[in-house]
């Protein structure tokens, strides 16, 4: 009789244990929509004109547009996507606390009077960037437009470790001519667009020269719009390509030869910033020696226009603007050289805002540039 009572005793234990769980689950499940329903109404909040949001809003309207920002945030993860540009629960504000949040980040604003000689830098090598080169490919992946390259171009010297093989190319751009989309920023200045060239350690596969600390170098050109320009061949072949791949993982064989000096016209290789740094997306690991170089390709108007009918992402939208500074980068200032190399270790801001350059200086170890 005990016995029995005792087991009774404790199944009204496990019911009474199993209840408050519930009811712990439930208070969880509620505060993670409140939040949601929080971060939808700041995101409606900056649609609208100052003051409409707060003042006489109808609440069926205000209701419909909750639920638009609460779809918005949610399509990330019908459509399977863990990072993006354009919608509010992927895009770059949320890259640092999702998959961003080294100390060494890409991309950054370079300043040249923040800067000192590295006169031990090596020559920059750039070999076989004039030889045709036969691309295999180039792919829509949603964010992006990739041309892939048969191995034929190298990169050595400078402040670099090793040789490193040319792997693909793509290009940043904003949304039309009036809208610059460069990832980095040269003297608080933002370019067109911004051409790079990746290059792997030893020729070895991405996916696993990012587990080398030193395994990924990004040559990153500015690119401004002229006209005439003076490359304007070379890159008609490049927009040539982008035609072939207009929607979101098509993919396409690319015919004929392709010369990457020719992208780079007569701009002088001389004059660059170097730093280590980060990936500019997702996973963003930092495993990149960044070469930025001061002098802009230029480019026909048609190139941006071009670019700009690409889609891609979670709802066919059309692909990115460069990304923005992030809040977890600061301004790594390297100095442009003639010849002899410079650099300084990085700056990081105070706030994530670009307005608030100049930023103070703090040390961290390990950044070169040349």
């Amino acid at each position: 009789m005990g016995e029995g009572e005792g087991g009774g005793g404790r199944r009204e234990e496990e019911k009474e244990g199993e209840k408050k769980r519930t009811r712990r689950r439930g208070r969880r499940g509620r505060r993670k929509r409140r939040k949601r329903r929080r971060r939808a109404l700041l995101w409606v909040s900056s649609l609208l004109p100052p003051g409409e949001f707060s003042a006489g809003m109808g609440q069926t309207r205000l209701l419909g547009l909750v639920a638009l920002g609460l779809l918005l945030g949610a399509s990330c993860q019908a459509h399977h996507e863990t990072w993006c540009y354009d919608l509010p629960g992927c895009g770059p504000k949320t890259w640092p606390r999702k998959h961003c949040s080294g100390r060494r980040q890409s991309p950054v604003a370079l300043w040249a009077d923040r800067s000192v000689p590295a006169s031990h830098f090596k020559v920059l090598e750039m070999s076989g960037y004039e030889n045709p080169t036969l691309p295999i490919k180039v792919t829509n992946d949603g964010h992006s437009a990739n041309v892939n390259l048969r191995p034929g171009a190298w990169l050595s010297g400078g402040g670099l470790s090793g040789n490193y093989t040319a792997q693909s190319f793509h290009l940043h751009w904003g949304k039309g001519l009036n809208f610059p989309g460069a990832e980095h920023l040269l003297e608080g200045t933002r370019a067109s667009m911004e051409l790079h060239v990746v290059h792997t350690k030893d020729g070895l596969p991405m996916n696993k020269a990012v587990k080398l600390k030193d395994g990924v170098v990004v040559l990153a050109f500015m690119t401004n719009v002229s006209d005439p320009s003076p490359s304007e061949a070379s890159w008609n072949d490049f927009t040539s390509f982008l035609g072939l791949v207009p929607e979101k993982d098509n993919e396409q064989p690319v015919f004929g030869n392709f010369s990457l000096k020719g992208l780079l016209g007569a701009v002088k290789t001389l004059h660059y910033y170097f730093y280590q740094g980060s990936l500019t997306t997702p996973l963003c690991q930092e495993v990149v020696s960044w070469i930025v170089f001061r002098e802009p390709i230029l480019v026909s108007p048609d190139v941006p226009l071009l670019h700009h009918g690409l889609r891609g992402e979670a709802n066919g939208q059309q692909l990115p603007p460069g990304a923005a500074l992030r809040s977890t980068q600061g301004p790594a200032a390297v100095n442009p050289v003639d010849g002899e190399g410079g650099g300084k270790e990085p700056l990081r801001p105070p706030t994530p805002s670009l307005t608030s350059l100049p930023f103070p200086e703090i040390k961290a170890p390990g950044v070169q540039y040349k």
